[in-house]
């Protein structure tokens, strides 16, 4: 698995997430985000997950004004990236640890 984050210009960050997973057909690749599904229901029981995490991340990345894609090839592997807008800042800024109980 690899993961990088490469700033595209000073208003848009792109990241994406590799591995050579079982990949996923073309057909199965719409319904991914959508709440509990999964693309290959019959590998839940082999690799386990809910089916949440892709319906959750589309939400940050929509919500924050950018947007999300899945390249995928069987047998090979899959390419999980988004984009989103962000200005680069200027002054370094550092928050203090809040611990939530």
């Amino acid at each position: 698995m690899t993961v990088s984050v490469t700033a595209l210009d000073t208003e848009r960050v792109h990241s994406e997430v590799t591995d050579t997973s079982i990949g996923i057909a073309e057909d199965q690749r719409e319904r991914l985000c959508e709440a509990f599904t999964e693309a290959e229901e019959s590998t839940t029981r082999r690799y386990g997950g809910t089916g949440l995490s892709l319906a959750i991340n589309r939400e940050f990345v929509t919500t924050m004004g950018g947007h999300i894609e899945v390249e995928s090839q069987l047998e090979a592997g899959s390419t999980f990236w988004f984009e989103l807008p962000m200005a680069v800042v200027e002054k370094e800024t550092r928050f203090a640890a809040v611990q939530i109980v």
